[in-house]
């Protein structure tokens, strides 16, 4: 098919656009090949999506031909990702498209999957013009395969537009509030995880990532008020790493907050009372990574005999083997 033909011609053109030996004029005759085929890629994407959407809220999902439209998501996905990462993007893709399509995804593929009610949805959106109504899927009634490929492509794709260098604060502050709304869900008990665990989890884990690469970016270009969503986020990566320390099944969600936590230490100018407060905090609730992370970025080993008490019940505590080593572990660490 033409959309399909779209998709090897653009992996083709983006593989040799990246080699250093192109001269100027035939870099430029490639990238006007390209800028023909994205319009293709981008509109069957949308057509895929509005399937997606049709599909979703119809009751009956066995009877929709869904399938087709799932790969052609995915493989639009893909397409995209590869040309986000393009280094010349910008002369071949309008910025304010890239930003479309990752409100699109996230508005149409990822929010629904997390299942946020319509009240809670209100709640977030108090004082917005207009709230998005609750969009509701549950994978497993729709008997459909490939869930886990599509949401980890869309997940990719939204990281791949958080890194680009290209994005001005603009396209930043909008792109991070919609991560913070998602994130706020979590924050606020919103999301309900009695169906499609996983695949909620490894989509919160891609949102924590995505926070920490734009908060990464350094002052040009940098998203509005950093330090202030670096002390929020520096809360809720602790709350994370604590609320998933003894879970196995969520430890993607605990290293994304591992290195988010990282990251706004690294962005805030915290005093060592500051840092022993939370290592403090952390240690009482088991998080025994943070702690180590926090005692670290100090460096000096100053703030840890406010934690002392804490760490002295958990060695204590002959009931719980795993709290002992783990314990044991982080002061062997820091020592």
């Amino acid at each position: 098919t033409c959309q399909s033909l779209a998709f090897s011609s653009l992996f083709s053109l983006v593989k040799v656009l990246s080699r250093s030996d192109i001269d100027t004029c035939k870099r430029a005759e490639l990238e006007e090949w390209l800028k023909q085929l994205i319009p293709v890629i981008l509109v069957g994407l949308t057509n895929a999506l509005d399937n997606f959407e049709e599909f979703r809220n119809n009751e009956r999902h066995e009877n929709k031909p869904f399938s087709v439209s799932n790969k052609n998501i995915i493989r639009s996905l893909r397409a995209l990702t590869v040309l986000v990462k393009y280094e010349n993007i910008e002369s071949v893709l309008p910025l304010d498209d890239v930003e479309t399509v990752f409100q699109k995804v996230s508005d149409s593929i990822l929010m629904p999957i997390l299942d946020v009610s319509q009240e809670d949805l209100n709640k977030i959106f108090v004082n917005e013009e207009k709230v998005p109504e609750r969009m509701y899927f549950d994978m497993k009634a729709s008997k459909v395969d490939g869930w886990s490929t599509l949401v980890s492509e869309a997940c990719v794709f939204i990281e791949s537009v958080c890194q680009l260098d290209a994005l001005n604060q603009a396209h930043r502050d909008r792109i991070i509030k919609t991560l913070l709304v998602h994130i706020s869900c979590e924050e606020a008990d919103m999301i309900s995880y009695d169906n499609n665990e996983m695949i909620k989890h490894r989509i919160l884990a891609s949102y924590l990532r995505s926070v920490e690469k734009l908060l990464l970016k350094e002052s040009e270009g940098s998203i509005h008020g950093k330090e202030q969503i670096a002390k929020a986020m520096l809360s809720f990566s602790l709350s994370s790493m604590a609320s998933y320390v003894n879970n196995g099944t969520n430890k993607e969600i605990k290293n994304s907050a591992s290195g988010l936590l990282q990251t706004c230490l690294n962005t805030l100018t915290l005093n060592e009372t500051e840092i022993s407060a939370l290592a403090e905090e952390a240690v009482k609730c088991g998080s025994y990574e943070a702690w180590e992370k926090l005692i670290l970025h100090v460096g000096n080993g100053s703030i840890i005999h406010n934690s002392l008490d804490h760490l002295k019940v958990s060695l204590e505590d002959f009931t719980d083997s795993s709290r002992q080593l783990a314990a044991l572990n982080s002061i062997s660490y820091v020592s």
